[in-house]
């Protein structure tokens, strides 16, 4: 008897994505049963539309529910699953076709996991813009040790934590959310799983790099922007939240402008030695990504983005920071 998984996908006004990401789920080998519990956050139009949709290959729950962060739209969706692995995916992202073939390599190899996941790489047929960003989130220098969730690292299965692990390519064992004893948090409007993921405890995590999808890059750097802001303000949210989703690099883009600040106020030739070794960073990070493409605009380009995504990131966690201190002290 096949393997029952339940895909999760949470939507808002994106339907030609959508349905790629659906086709492409619809064109993967199915080596287990699958179901989709496809939900609509605060999209009523194109859940009506949905809904009149014929799903023949696999069935298809479609809900609706009034706009919700997506921690507690995840939850809703949750409690409508019925296999015994659910699958997060978003609904921007595309799978291969051996991608469930590679998920039962990994279930039949590692029968103890709990949680596993892989990378999300860029989109096919990318815009100039999407594979330069996919370049440089794919990177240390500009991600730090979470590069790993952009791009294959390693040729086998890894142990992994919320470090290594993206909640649009994620696997977790049902049974984790039994009785409603865990759930992801309500109270971010992002980087949910990160705190779901450090109060689980020392469950069994795996990455494994063969398992990606293709997930759409940003469009534009003011959307990129966005995310990178909301990413920091609610990682320093999160540190309260979970206090074991705390790592001490996820300071350093705060504590570099800090740096930069104090630099303004106090310009010195020592002082200025740890700027003089992050622009020597930034154009060996831009000649890597340069000769990746062998195109001198993903140089310039990156010189431009890693310090906006370094200085949104540190500006975006103090304000997290502060805003969360202040509600304590009230």
């Amino acid at each position: 008897m096949k393997m029952k998984t339940s895909i999760i996908i949470i939507s808002n006004n994106r339907p030609n994505l959508l349905k790629t990401c659906l086709e492409s789920i619809k064109n993967a080998d199915k080596p287990m049963d699958i179901e989709i519990v496809l939900l609509f956050n605060g999209d009523k139009d194109n859940h009506d539309v949905f809904l009149r949709e014929k799903f023949s290959d696999f069935p298809v729950h479609i809900l609706f529910c009034e706009k919700k962060r997506n921690g507690e739209a995840r939850n809703i969706a949750i409690k409508k699953t019925t296999g015994k692995w659910i699958c997060f995916l978003d609904d921007d992202v595309n799978i291969p076709a051996n991608y469930f073939d590679e998920a039962l390599r990994l279930l039949q190899k590692e029968q103890d996991v709990m949680v596993f996941g892989g990378p999300d790489i860029t989109n096919k047929n990318p815009t100039f813009l999407q594979r330069a960003i996919g370049y440089i989130q794919g990177g240390p220098f500009a991600m730090g040790p979470t590069y790993t969730r952009h791009t294959p690292v390693g040729h086998d299965l890894d142990t992994a934590s919320e470090i290594k692990l993206i909640l649009c390519n994620m696997w977790i064992k049902k049974v984790i959310f039994k009785d409603d004893c865990l759930l992801f948090n309500t109270h971010v409007t992002r980087n949910e799983e990160n705190i779901l993921l450090s109060q689980m405890g020392n469950v069994k995590m795996i990455y494994d790099p063969a398992l990606f999808v293709w997930h759409y890059r940003k469009s534009s750097i003011r959307k990129l922007t966005l995310a990178v802001s909301s990413s920091g303000y609610n990682r320093a949210i999160g540190f309260f939240i979970a206090p074991k989703s705390f790592h001490f690099f996820f300071l350093i883009p705060a504590v570099f402008n800090l740096y930069l600040l104090l630099l303004l106020f106090f310009p010195h030739q020592l002082t200025a030695i740890p700027l003089g070794l992050y622009v020597l960073c930034l154009f060996l990070e831009g000649t890597r990504i340069m000769f990746l493409e062998k195109n001198g605009l993903f140089f310039f380009f990156s010189l431009l983005v890693i310090p906006i995504i370094h200085i949104t990131y540190g500006i975006s966690f103090m304000a997290g920071l502060l805003q969360k201190l202040k509600r304590n002290k009230t």
